[in-house]
Parts: structure tokens; C-alpha cells; sequence
């Protein structure tokens, strides 16, 4: 009999991490998403250009296109892949075989809490989540078993996760750090073993750069422009933190309520029962406040993502276990060189979930689980009608038939918009005019038609700015090529054409180009008055 119950949960468990899998995994699958990032990746990737700021990424990227085709879904099924890959393995490296099978609540509450924004691209701030899980577990493996090995591990993926993203860089001060203070060895051996860390560091990085010299071509990168200048990103880190640390006060306030009452009423028989009440009441008080306090289409669900950020930090940080600790140092560097500040920590953070609330259990369990896994159904609730700020994904019902949108479903006004840019772009494809895309939309113009950017792989297009016109206007006296002027950021509406003229449209105006007018579909189309 007791072997049946134990096969009857064993198989209950597997059906509920099977189900909470499908559900992330449906996200691949639904939205037009962001309009701008996973295009841009996704040309470097085919073009196998760019720079050394995320060189490793993009030969990594150009290897999956050349196998998988110039296609989003696919693309965007790897960085479903590299952030489940990236919470499952502390929980499978970090844990014991008895510790998994008595803590797979926590995990099916972090896969629970993973949202639509997480895996929308494949892109460097996607390998780095996977690379700090990674580097976290190789760090602890080392620190129990102070085996060669996995040091010399530690440094290879130390230099694949710089070249990957060059930020990452800040990860070595928080490694050698974590190699310093290790108390129980001399510190003849702590220096012999930073040497052959750094050693592996430059061979982890050396062999990745050599690749990278080979296979990519060389190309303008404007990443340090406009907002992701440092002083601007230091600027969004210190403004934006403010929330984030709101949010972890209202979680430390939460967790800390849990443990005073847990003191109190631990001698009671009645304990386990009363915890389980109040973190349910805890627990419906925070899904009210999700319901009704954060918007229903919020770009990328930030508030939402820095409250699960902040409650995996705090439990992190309380847990009072320097391993735990070291992954939360290694989770935040996720953010660092991003111009979106604080919002890369999720889903990376994720990653601690897991193993940060294990040391919570004999304290407060009886509380924290009810209280998350309601909190958790929240959020899941919230995110499938967000996607990423566009629209709710109750809209979502029609399957793109357009490249590189196959597979994927989208707004029946989203399906219109890209079937009419490729019927227009197809009136003009077989003239000798050079046809360029410029605006919002520049690049998924560029994809769904294939043609090109009028001077090189920009990544922001703002047709509004006179010094973005002033770049453009030699170009255009020179090809004289057809334009085609996306103006507006999101599908929401249809509305008529904007009454305030941008710069760039003027010039165009200015140097004798005539309009055809798609503002229904909200762009524009300038043709030489000559042709």
C-alpha cells in the first residue's frame, strides 16, 4: 500500500512540473512580442556581424540560425531552453537526491513564476542567465569538493560569459572574492588556486574570442549609444531602485511575520494549521493587490517582475547560507550594462528561488507555501493576459503566415499589418531602386520583406530626431532609394495618421519625394518624384 501511494505522488509530481513546463513553454508560441530587440539579434545572427561587446552570442546565434533558419520560434524555443536549463540545475546540482524529492514544491513555484517577456529573444542577457546558474553551481561544487576540476570549470565559464556579454566581466571581482575567503585552506593554496582560475579565464574567453575572429564580420555597433551610455544606465540603476527595494521591504515585512509567529506559536499542536491559514490570507491579500494595482498591458510586466525579484533576493539574503549568498552577488550582475536597469534581474533570480526558500523550511514552510504557491497563481494569471505591454494574449488567436513570424500566433490586426508590408514591398521588389526600412518597425520590416537598413544595423531608428535626419539626408541624396516610414510603437489602434510631421518625413518632403499613403497600417511609403 505504501508503495502505491508513494508511485501514485511520485507520478502526481511529475504530471504538475510536466503542466507548469507546457504552460511556460505556450509563451514561445503566442505574441508578435518586442518589436525592436529579437530582429536586430536575429539579422546579426544570419549577417554574423557585430562586435566584441557580445561576439560569443552572436556566433552561438549564427550557429542556431544556420541550423534552424532565420525563423523567431525557433530562436525563441533555445532561450526557453536556456532559462529552464538555467533553474533546474542549481536545484539539481546544488541539492541532495533527498533534498529534491522534499523541496520540488519550490521549484514548481519558480517555473510557476516565469513570465511571457523572460525568453522572448535569444540574446546575451539570455546565455548570461544561463551562464550565472552555471557559474553559481560550478562555485559551490568546487567550494565542497576543492577539486581542480571544477576551478579549472569555473574559469572556462567565467571567459565564455564575458565574451558572450562583456559586462559579465563584473562576475571575476565576486569569484576571486568567493576564492579568497574560503576559510579552511592557507593562503599559499587560495593564490594557487586564483592563478589557475584566471588561467582558465583566459582560456574559456581566448578560445571563444578565436571563433568569433574567424566566423564574424565586422560591423558598426551603436550599443553604447543614446541610453545605454554608462552615466544613463548608472542613472536608471539608481532612480529604478527605489522600487526594487520597495518591493524587498514588503517581502522582508512578509517573511519576518512568518518567523515571529512561528516563534510564538511553535509549542502549539495547532501551529502548522494557523501558519497554513495566515499565509493563505497573506497570500489572497497579495493576488488582490497583483489584480488590481498592476496594469493589465505593461511594457515588459516591470512592477510585476521587480516584486518577484525583490521576494527572491530577500529570501536569498535570509537565508543565512554564504552559497546562497554568492548566487544572489552573481544574479545581480544579470542587470549591470543593460539600459533597463533593474528588470534583467528576472528572470535570472529565479535561479535562487529553489534553493533560497530550502533553508526557509523548517522555520516558516507551513506559511511560505501556501502564500507563494497563491502569489504564483497570480502571476500566472497576470502574465498570460500581458504581452510584453502590446496587447493581452486573449487576443492572440490568428498563426502568423508570414517569415520570420511562422508558428506563431497574433492579433488578427497584427496578421493584417504584416501581409500588407509584404504585398506593398513586393509592388516595388522587382524595380532597380534600393528599398530601405526606417522608423519603430524598422526591423521587422526588414525581416518580414528583406530589405536592408539604409545605412548600416541601427538598432534604434528615431525618424523624430533632426541629427537622425541630418545622418540619413546625404544617403538619400546619393540612392534615391524607396523608404518605407513606420511611425508608431504599438498595434493597439488604428488610428489616422499623426498630425506632427516628423524630421525625417520633412527632409524626405524636402528633397522631392512623394508619399503613398498606408497610415491605416501605420507607416508610410516615399518614393523618388522622379521614379
Amino acid at each position: 500500500m505504501d508503495k502505491n501511494k508513494t508511485y501514485f505522488v511520485r507520478c502526481g509530481l511529475w504530471t504538475l512540473l510536466l503542466m507548469f513546463l507546457l504552460w511556460s513553454l505556450r509563451y514561445v508560441f503566442e505574441g508578435l512580442g518586442n518589436e525592436m530587440d529579437p530582429l536586430y539579434w536575429m539579422h546579426k545572427y544570419a549577417h554574423a556581424e557585430g562586435g566584441w561587446m557580445a561576439s560569443g552570442t552572436i556566433v552561438i546565434g549564427h550557429v542556431l540560425v544556420e541550423l534552424l533558419g532565420e525563423h523567431l520560434m525557433p530562436l525563441r524555443l533555445v532561450a526557453w531552453l536556456c532559462v529552464i536549463a538555467a533553474i533546474i540545475l542549481p536545484y539539481c546540482m546544488q541539492l541532495s537526491r533527498e533534498q529534491r524529492k522534499a523541496n520540488l514544491s519550490w521549484l514548481f513555484i519558480a517555473l510557476m513564476l516565469i513570465n511571457y517577456g523572460a525568453y522572448q529573444e535569444f540574446s546575451p542577457g539570455t546565455l548570461t542567465v544561463l551562464c550565472l546558474s552555471a557559474l553559481w553551481c560550478i562555485l559551490i561544487r568546487f567550494q565542497r569538493t576543492k577539486k581542480r576540476v571544477w576551478l579549472i570549470a569555473l574559469g572556462v565559464v567565467t571567459g565564455m560569459a564575458i565574451v558572450v556579454r562583456f559586462p559579465n566581466i563584473l562576475v571575476l571581482p565576486i569569484i576571486l572574492g568567493a576564492l579568497c575567503v574560503a576559510n579552511d585552506q592557507s593562503w599559499k593554496k587560495r593564490l594557487g588556486h586564483i592563478v589557475w582560475y584566471l588561467c582558465a579565464v583566459l582560456i574559456g574567453a581566448g578560445a571563444l574570442y578565436g571563433v568569433a575572429w574567424v566566423m564574424m564580420k565586422p560591423a558598426y555597433m551603436d550599443a553604447a549609444m543614446g541610453s545605454h551610455q554608462v552615466s544613463k544606465m548608472i542613472e536608471q540603476l539608481w532612480t529604478k531602485g527605489a522600487l526594487l527595494f520597495g518591493m524587498a521591504a514588503i517581502w522582508v515585512g512578509i517573511v519576518f511575520m512568518g518567523r515571529e509567529l512561528n516563534k510564538r506559536w511553535s509549542q502549539a499542536p495547532w501551529c502548522n494549521a494557523a501558519m497554513y491559514g495566515v499565509g493563505l490570507i497573506v497570500g489572497f491579500l497579495l493576488a488582490h493587490y497583483i489584480a488590481f494595482a498592476f496594469k493589465r498591458t505593461q511594457w515588459y510586466n516591470m512592477d510585476l517582475t521587480y516584486m518577484i525579484s525583490a521576494l527572491c533576493l530577500v529570501l536569498a539574503v535570509m537565508s543565512r547560507k554564504k552559497e546562497v549568498g554568492w548566487g544572489a552577488l552573481l544574479m545581480v550582475v544579470a542587470p549591470l550594462g543593460t539600459d533597463t536597469a533593474w528588470m534583467k534581474l528576472f528572470p535570472a533570480v529565479l535561479c535562487l528561488l529553489p534553493i533560497a526558500a530550502v533553508e526557509h523550511k523548517k522555520e516558516i514552510y507551513a506559511y511560505l507555501l501556501p502564500l507563494l504557491f497563491v502569489f504564483a497563481f497570480a502571476v500566472m494569471n497576470r502574465f498570460s493576459t500581458n504581452s510584453v505591454g502590446k496587447c493581452d494574449l486573449s487576443q492572440v488567436d490568428t498563426w502568423a503566415s508570414v517569415p520570420p513570424y511562422e508558428h506563431i500566433k497574433v492579433t488578427a490586426q497584427e496578421a493584417e499589418w504584416l501581409e500588407q508590408v509584404k504585398a506593398d514591398y513586393e509592388q516595388y521588389a522587382d524595380s532597380n531602386a534600393t528599398i530601405v526600412a526606417v522608423g519603430q518597425r524598422m526591423h521587422m520590416v526588414r525581416e518580414v520583406t528583406g530589405c536592408q537598413a539604409a545605412v548600416y544595423n541601427e538598432f534604434w531608428s528615431n525618424i523624430f530626431d533632426k541629427v537622425y535626419t541630418e545622418k540619413y539626408q546625404e544617403y538619400v541624396r546619393r540612392e534615391r532609394p524607396i523608404i518605407f516610414c513606420t511611425f508608431a510603437p504599438h498595434f493597439k489602434t488604428k488610428p489616422t495618421y499623426k498630425d506632427t510631421q516628423s524630421a525625417l518625413e520633412n527632409m524626405l518632403r524636402a528633397e522631392g519625394y512623394r508619399e503613398i499613403d498606408r497610415s491605416e497600417y501605420k507607416y508610410m511609403i516615399y518614393i523618388p518624384s522622379n521614379d
